[in-house]
């Protein structure tokens, strides 16, 4: 195989990789338990730090690193790649990427839950809306770093449905549960069978 050949050969597995929504689903899948794990350390942590506030003797606290951000970050990626597979089922989408529509392209390539929600079709409710939208500060910032580039994340914006203001980085005690319960419903609507199901398709429609 030449050179070119193979660079060819490449591009090939590229294009396929990129625009095969199973690949995505997937992906996804394994992004889905990383956040599971992630979730469940973060509220056992959370159940600890509160028991040792709760202990009347005298002994020192335990430092132990909250990773409530990073699970949220975890769980804002899952929901990306869910959505970004979803979006790639529709062939309106899949034809404008094919004709080089850079709107489409550049809300595929983007970590903007709300805008890949609504080119994959997906409907939110207002509380999955607004859980989207704080997501989205984890996912850029919040899950990594102390501080965003500029101080407009950090203000606090209205709550829907709640009284007051808060930053859209304010966590909830009902954050990880909203997660998983948004993740069950976008795994749900791909139909996406489980890998071995999957795999024998794939082979057959290669044979």
């Amino acid at each position: 195989m030449s050179e070119m050949e193979e660079d060819k050969w490449w591009k090939t597995q590229f294009e396929r990789l990129k625009s095969t929504p199973e690949v995505w689903i997937l992906q996804a899948d394994s992004l889905i338990r990383a956040f599971d794990i992630l979730a469940k350390a973060g509220e056992d942590g959370i159940r600890e730090h509160l028991a040792q506030m709760q202990n009347e003797e005298e002994t020192p606290l335990v430092y132990t690193p909250r990773i409530d951000s990073v699970a949220l970050m975890q769980g804002g990626y899952a929901i990306e790649v869910l959505l970004k597979g979803l979006a790639l089922t529709k062939p309106t989408v899949v034809k404008n990427m094919e004709e080089g529509d850079n709107a489409v392209s550049r809300t595929l390539l983007s970590h903007r839950l709300r805008e890949l929600a609504k080119l994959a079709g997906v409907a939110l409710t207002k509380e999955e809306n607004f859980l989207c939208q704080r997501l989205e500060e984890f996912v850029f910032w919040a899950g990594r770093y102390p501080a965003p580039k500029n101080h407009a994340p950090l203000k606090p914006q209205p709550l829907p449905q709640k009284k007051g203001r808060a930053p859209l980085t304010a966590s909830w005690s009902t954050d990880f549960q909203n997660i998983r319960n948004l993740l069950t419903k976008l795994r749900q609507m791909s139909g996406v069978p489980l890998p071995g199901t999957l795999m024998t398709n794939l082979l057959s429609d290669d044979a």
